[in-house]
């Protein structure tokens, strides 16, 4: 490039057309995408540009504006795409052609270092907005974990009802989608452990419908039956979610394994929807199938869920679970823990006071997970009839 001053720009344009920093683009033309290797910065001469992820837009920019300046200080990859929006053309600075300016033109390198400081401002600033939204994001969720667990049943209700039990509940997130639910009917006890779809805010929303609906329906029936309450329970999810079998309409849904206890019989009722009731007694473990079907809609829902009825025995142990402690990946391969390994688990603790298998799971959970993400809720309800 030649070195002398050129007051008019049009000249400089020209010049710079001739040379190999002038980039011409058409629409919808590529600059860069994320994940290559950053080597130059790049100003608009005229046109339009938008930086992007996917199917998401961060900015649109424009004449005089510029992009990609870290790379003239570091070689990172590109953290964002850039592709034009209509024809544009580009100045492209290279490391090289930037050490050249840093070396013989002070005011072109002052502008370039005010760029970049203005791209840090606007960063911390972004950052500094980020922080401030996600804790009024997280404040929000907190007290929604408030009101969830305000319609959970309470633990003095809980303990009133069953002399011996316990309740591993771990969300992934702050709310959960799983929940549990114990209350009397006509000398009976109603337990109840769900898994609602998703997890997180979505599952929580689930969540506090199911129980809701559970709560108007107990209250309704005079002598429930275990398979009567799912009935029901699908019946009012799917009309409340205007579930019709449609494409495109919701799909949520609830797993369920619903027993109702009467220990002054010594009687078990239970009916389960994906998820089983699993009863240990004297060293042999019985698995009771649910139906493979959800509470809402599904292409192969039966008319009823099953009602199966058992005859229970003093120290015998009852779980209910959902799917998130055997889905956890983990140990030295990164391979789910298992169902068959969780039975194996609850079998090997179930002699145990209630309260120290729910220590024994946890850490058992913790050590197998290490540093692995948790990936869904978790909630496990274990009960000694005694």
């Amino acid at each position: 490039m030649q070195k002398k001053n050129i007051s008019d720009l049009k000249t400089k344009i020209e010049l710079l057309k001739n040379s190999d920093i002038f980039i011409k683009l058409e629409v919808n033309e590529i600059v860069f995408q994320k994940g290559e290797k950053g080597d130059a910065m790049y100003i608009i001469i005229d046109g339009e540009l938008a930086v992007y992820d996917k199917n998401h837009i961060f900015t649109i920019l424009k004449k005089k504006d510029t992009f990609g300046e870290y790379s003239l200080i570091d070689s990172s990859v590109r953290s964002a795409s850039v592709r034009t929006l209509k024809k544009t053309h580009l100045l492209k600075l290279n490391q090289n052609i930037f050490l050249n300016i840093l070396e013989n033109n002070f005011k072109t390198t002052l502008n370039i270092f005010h760029s970049l400081i203005k791209r840090v401002k606007d960063k911390d600033l972004l950052e500094e907005n980020l922080v401030k939204q996600k804790k009024e994001i997280t404040d929000s969720i907190n007290y929604a974990s408030l009101i969830q667990k305000a319609v959970f049943s309470p633990k003095e209700l809980i303990d009133k009802l069953l002399k011996s039990y316990f309740i591993l509940y771990e969300p992934k997130d702050i709310v959960s989608g799983d929940f549990y639910w114990v209350n009397k009917k006509n000398n009976k006890i109603v337990v109840i452990a769900a898994d609602c779809t998703g997890h997180g805010v979505p599952g929580a929303f689930m969540s506090m419908l199911g129980i809701s609906f559970l709560n108007e329906i107990i209250n309704k029936l005079e002598n429930p039956k275990a398979n009567e309450i799912l009935n029901l329970l699908r019946k009012t999810v799917k009309k409340s979610l205007r579930q019709t079998g449609k494409y495109g309409e919701a799909r949520d849904g609830i797993d369920m394994a619903l027993c109702i206890i009467d220990f002054e019989n010594l009687e078990l009722e239970f009916a389960g929807a994906n998820n089983p009731l699993i009863l240990i007694r004297k060293d042999e473990l019985l698995e009771v199938k649910p139906d493979k079907m959800p509470i809402g809609i599904h292409f192969r829902e039966k008319e009823s869920f099953t009602n199966n009825k058992l005859e229970i025995k003093k120290d015998d142990r009852i779980y209910l679970f959902s799917d998130g402690y055997y889905d956890q990946f983990g140990g030295k391969r990164g391979r789910k823990f298992l169902k068959k390994n969780f039975k194996k688990l609850l079998k090997s603790i179930y002699k145990k006071k209630m309260e120290e298998q729910k220590i024994i799971l946890k850490n058992s959970l913790n050590n197998w997970k290490k540093n692995y993400e948790q990936i869904d809720d978790i909630l496990v309800f274990g009960i000694e009839i005694n």
